[in-house]
């Protein structure tokens, strides 16, 4: 597999660095930052609108209990996700569609699917604005992650892991289960790479990611080891680190 010049940069969680995660001013800032893509976190209210949020419920982000499955979009607007030091204008919690909105001309959109079921949601909306050249899927579970290849075969799927990901999810090894299930990519928490595992992805024909990496010691390491991309929550820092190789 052919290298890029360099790895791109993405933005995780919209720009959890200093805005508010998973809002359009995470978007804005993300873009502003030079970000080559935006991360984002997406899950689906209780009338299957597609929204953005890390957590099943909104109570660490917006200071709300309730579990997201069981709000309706129009419950959703009413709702508000806590300032940050940096940006101190609360925010909406958008729309998947809103966040492509944004999105168009800027770069790529990574749409973590947190919940089983929802890729057909997803789907609908990526396909509805025509932005399935400008998305990426990425999923924990295995099962997730073909579900959201069935679903949009046009965009490419990553697998993601942590250290525990392969005793959760019932698999031996990231690489041999995203190589086995036909998916373009591994998305591997940075502690997990070193230049071996990035060696043996790209012969297996997998593309590597990582996050979340925001040292700049851990930034050089990974950029190191080849990967193809780096997520992390101060995408500037990395964009710097990157170009200055």
């Amino acid at each position: 597999m052919t290298r890029a010049a360099r790895p791109l940069v993405l933005s995780h969680r919209t720009n959890m660095g200093t805005m508010p995660e998973n809002t359009l001013a995470g978007v804005d800032a993300a873009i502003r930052d030079g970000a080559d893509g935006v991360e984002i976190d997406v899950r689906c209210t209780a009338d299957r609108a597609v929204v953005l949020l890390h957590d099943d419920t909104l109570e660490r982000t917006a200071g709300d209990a309730r579990t997201l499955a069981h709000i309706t979009s129009s419950e959703l607007t009413a709702v508000r996700v806590t300032p940050t030091r940096e940006h101190a204008v609360p925010e909406p919690v958008p729309t998947l569609e809103a966040v492509l909105e944004r999105m168009a001309g800027h770069g790529t959109l990574v749409i973590e699917v947190k919940d089983e079921g929802i890729e057909d949601a997803i789907a609908s909306v990526v396909r509805r604005i025509d932005a399935a050249s400008r998305c990426w899927l990425w999923a924990f579970d295995p099962a997730v992650a073909a579900a959201c290849r069935e679903a949009l075969p046009e965009v490419p799927v990553a697998l993601l892991a942590a250290g525990t990901s392969p005793e959760r999810y019932g698999y031996h090894e990231p690489i041999e289960a995203a190589a086995a299930a036909s998916f373009a990519a591994v998305s591997l928490h940075h502690s997990l790479v070193d230049r071996a595992m990035v060696d043996a992805a790209h012969a297996r024909g997998l593309r590597v990611y990582t996050w979340t990496v925001n040292e700049p010691g851990d930034i050089h390491r990974v950029a190191e080891a080849g990967v193809d991309a780096i997520c992390g929550d101060f995408p500037r820092r990395i964009a710097e680190i990157v170009a200055n190789r």
